[in-house]
């Protein structure tokens, strides 16, 4: 009984504390996929690759509303009629507070920005992208209020 005490013991004390392990070497880790919303380790080159890119929604209708997945997107606008992009309301897409989404006008159609029920707070109360190529931001300030930040005229 004892030496089975004995024997657990050694067991135990060969493994690394919780509270602080030491780690040698360099040690590697698995990580989560570039943009995955997780609570899975990410390691030095998983943060680095995702701070230095920025995923694409290539959108070519006439009208799209922004989804929870197009937070931190770019949303690349191209049709060549005009263009309407739909901020919707917290009750229907809850984005978090200080959430950005940039978006481009890559086509000849002129992009509105517009919302129901919300406040865009912009230059001038601009809401249309200046023309093609033309790009902005869109940062979420507070529940149901937006800024519009680019080159926006009236």
């Amino acid at each position: 009984m004892i030496s089975d005490v004995t024997n657990l013991q050694s067991s135990l004390d060969a493994k690394a504390g919780l509270a602080s392990p030491a780690f040698t070497g360099t040690p590697t880790a698995p990580s989560a996929a570039a943009y995955a919303d997780s609570a899975q380790i990410a390691t030095t080159g998983n943060v680095s690759a995702t701070i230095k890119t920025i995923p694409e929604n290539a959108q070519t209708g006439t009208s799209y509303t922004l989804v929870l997945p197009d937070a931190g997107k770019l949303v690349t606008l191209n049709n060549a009629a005009a263009i309407t992009l739909n901020i919707p309301t917290e009750a229907s897409v809850a984005f978090p507070v200080n959430t950005r989404v940039d978006i481009v006008q890559i086509g000849a159609g002129q992009v509105t920005v517009g919302g129901a029920g919300l406040t865009i707070r912009s230059s001038g109360s601009r809401l249309k992208l200046a023309g093609q190529w033309s790009a902005a931001t869109l940062w979420k300030k507070a529940t149901n209020e937006w800024y519009l930040i680019g080159d926006i005229v009236a």
